[in-house]
């Protein structure tokens, strides 16, 4: 038995192993009520979605396929390795970047609709 804390073990899987994460992630919401939740509030078609901090693109792969264009931003490598590799069957993939928060490559004004979710609760 590990002696590290529940944060601290959360944050291990989060850099160490994106397949407990995307488990973890979809067991706390697995009959996808978050994104039909989000779709009943916004109209997606024709808009620039921007997701920060999309992991392994959970709420991606449900949501990018009803946006004009999605952007999914993500700073962890394995993440977005996992994340890709997700979509390679979707006919609209989404545009996934490696990036911080603090430092979007994006233009002030190019997104209509922005979703961070597991993102607020992690900020230091």
């Amino acid at each position: 038995m590990n002696n590290l804390a529940p944060k601290e073990n959360w944050d291990r899987a989060y850099r160490e192993a994106p397949e407990i994460f995307d488990a973890f992630s979809r067991a706390e919401d697995s009959d996808g009520q978050v994104a039909r939740r989000l779709l009943s509030y916004v109209s997606l078609p024709g808009r620039t979605v921007l997701e920060l901090g999309c992991g392994t693109g959970r709420y991606t792969r449900e949501l990018a396929p009803r946006a004009g264009l999605y952007l999914g931003v993500e700073p962890s490598p394995s993440m977005l390795l996992l994340a890709r590799k997700a979509f390679v069957d979707l006919p609209h993939s989404p545009v996934l970047m490696r990036a911080r928060g603090q430092a979007l490559p994006l233009r002030t004004g190019s997104v209509d609709v922005m979703l961070a979710a597991w993102v607020l609760v992690n900020l230091r």
